[in-house]
């Protein structure tokens, strides 16, 4: 089950972040935060939104693709134009609209930044850590949809149902 990571939404789901942040915030909490709106939107509807590799690191659950574009690790074709990282944090150069996000899911990420938006970095750490997929780790484990579903309590057939839509997206 091979689906393309949308960088123009994890783009403009970073930019609304940044946005309502004033403009700037640590990358490591922007990729926490981002993992969660992710694995929300797998629990919720059965299907992520921005298709991100996810994986267990050391300080907790993360969105892969979404992390290598926030530390320049890899270059994007839209990451780059709209966001800049300086040290550990991360800033909105420029605006960009959030087009390709339904209104579920703007509602969805709206809501997250409410509940996450003064957590610390460890707070937030300590929160992802909470999470039953999220593996204690000192290398890189990756976090499958079936892994969320199961250690979530999502039921067997509801998640086999999920992961068969989600295969055809």
């Amino acid at each position: 089950m091979e689906n393309a990571f949308s960088e123009l939404k994890a783009t403009q789901i970073a930019c609304y972040l940044l946005k309502r942040s004033g403009g700037t915030v640590n990358y490591t909490c922007l990729i926490k935060v981002m993992y969660i709106i992710e694995r929300e939107s797998i629990l919720r509807w059965g299907t992520p939104i921005i298709f991100d590799k996810l994986y267990s690191l050391k300080n907790g659950p993360i969105v892969s693709e979404t992390l290598d574009l926030a530390k320049g690790d890899i270059q994007g074709k839209i990451w780059g134009s709209h966001i800049q990282r300086e040290g550990f944090s991360v800033f909105l150069k420029k605006e960009l609209a959030a087009d390709d996000i339904s209104m579920a899911e703007q509602e969805l990420i709206s809501k997250l930044y409410e509940k996450y938006k003064d957590f610390s970095y460890s707070d937030m750490l300590s929160e992802v850590h909470k999470f039953p997929e999220c593996v204690k780790t000192n290398s890189r484990i990756q976090i499958s949809y079936k892994d969320i579903f199961s250690k979530n309590g999502i039921p067997e057939e509801k998640a086999a149902s999920y992961l068969k839509n989600i295969s055809f997206l």
